[in-house]
């Protein structure tokens, strides 16, 4: 079995380069297959959620390459229509195959994606969508089954700024005759870098990261080379390392202005947060003060604060003067972690309307918790490093699905943080 052991309360102090957004290769992974010629993608982050997508497009028939955060991807022979397997019960983000996969193929059964337990997700925008696409799509025996002589333009309006069915539209929409038009779109960094990574192929995409998306369909496209942006909610996360170990940290390699929500719910805390175009310090100051408690966050699509934070803030909020409120609007089970933080003495709420009433205590102390999903796991590791003694976190494999190396990471800022293998795993492994 697989553990990070943690001694909390000892400072952080140095530089990190923020890993590739796992949130924005995903999907540009997927698009690689809409062109016939080689694609190259740097500065992609060696998380287990890119591994399993490779997986995927290599058991579709294209040949893939990945060294030191490079992957080149060749996807000349994209022959099988079936997206399913363990791959895609291991990761949400396999749903994105389905409109690279009708946009190449214009047909596809894609078995419905598993993923962290953290909601339904459920796939009703994604489908209406694609059939206003002169698709044909249905469920059935928990697969999706696709089809369609010709993809045609249409006009979209979604009743939810989904960020995956917003991926899905622009995939099926980029090889179509005519032109598409998606209002209230995703508006999220992520959809922005699909679009740049498309019309770096030859794609004809305009809006990205407003409230309305036009396509205009192209014939084919071509080859490309990207680097993909550092990953923001891994940012959050080691912000809210500082916040409650205290200490000095600059993050690099990630567009900031993409981030001014959660800065700005940082600097409330107290903590001091300075912004270039392309990194972030943070300090704080640990023997000077407590961290002040944030009245009320609210979860929303971006530019709103984004679900991906709301379990790294519920860790740094636990240790903050004063009652704090996380009103969660977009996945129903994403507390998951609470009770995981309460074992450690947090003191905690959970409310009917899918909020939680955090009383901020001066300490929290190290035990046995367990990750229940990726970032209520990285919650842990944040709150694990303010807490006295040692806690052990178990279920990592979650936290792997995004972060490349958050135990590496860590330990260059001087936390007392390792991974152990023990039990089955160690005899596995012949130790």
């Amino acid at each position: 079995m697989e553990h990070i052991l943690i001694n909390g309360k000892i400072p952080l102090k140095g530089h990190i380069k923020v890993q590739g957004g796992k949130n924005a290769v995903l999907p540009i992974l997927a698009a690689s297959i809409l062109t016939k010629e080689k694609v190259r993608i740097n500065n992609c982050p060696d998380i287990d959620d890119v591994r399993h997508t490779i997986k995927l497009l290599e058991m579709l028939g294209c040949k893939v390459f990945f060294i030191n955060g490079t992957v080149d991807i060749y996807p000349e022979k994209v022959e099988d229509t079936r997206v399913s397997g363990e791959h895609t019960d291991k990761t949400r983000s396999s749903i994105v195959f389905l409109g690279a996969m009708i946009g190449r193929l214009k047909k596809t059964v894609i078995t419905k994606p598993g993923g962290c337990k953290i909601g339904e997700r459920p796939l009703d925008i994604h489908i209406s969508s694609i059939r206003k696409l002169n698709v044909t799509i249905f469920e059935k025996y928990g697969d999706i089954i696709a089809y369609t002589d010709k993809i045609k333009g249409a006009d979209i309006k979604l009743t939810f700024p989904s960020v995956g069915a917003t991926e899905n539209i622009i995939l099926t929409a980029v090889l179509a005759e005519g032109i598409t038009t998606i209002k209230n779109p995703a508006r999220e960094p992520e959809i922005l870098e699909l679009a740049d990574f498309i019309n770096s192929m030859g794609g004809k995409i305009k809006g990205a990261g407003t409230d309305t998306i036009i396509i205009e369909g192209v014939k084919e496209l071509r080859g490309t080379e990207y680097s993909v942006g550092g990953d923001r909610i891994v940012a959050a996360t080691y912000m809210g390392a500082v916040a409650v170990a205290g200490g000095k940290v600059t993050l690099s390699g990630i567009r900031t202005k993409d981030m001014k929500c959660i800065t700005d719910t940082f600097r409330k805390t107290g903590m001091k947060v300075k912004v270039t175009e392309h990194s972030i310090i943070c300090r704080r100051k640990i023997k000077k003060f407590r961290l002040k408690n944030v009245n009320y966050i609210e979860t929303e699509p971006y530019p709103g604060f984004p679900t991906d934070v709301q379990p790294v803030m519920g860790a740094v909020m636990s240790y903050g003067m004063g009652i704090s409120k996380i009103k969660e609007n977009i996945f129903e089970n994403r507390f998951m972690y609470v009770n995981e933080l309460m074992k450690m003495g947090a003191d905690i709420v959970l409310k009917k309307e899918n909020a939680a009433l955090i009383y901020g205590k001066e300490k929290l102390y190290g035990t046995k918790v367990k990750a229940m999903d990726l970032r209520g796991g990285a919650a842990l590791i944040v709150a694990a490093l303010g807490a006295e003694g040692e806690t052990c976190i178990e279920d990592i494999h979650y936290i792997k699905r995004g972060y490349e190396n958050i135990v590496r990471d860590l330990q260059l800022l001087g936390a007392d943080i390792r991974e152990e293998i023990t039990g089955e795993d160690e005899k596995e492994d012949g130790r």
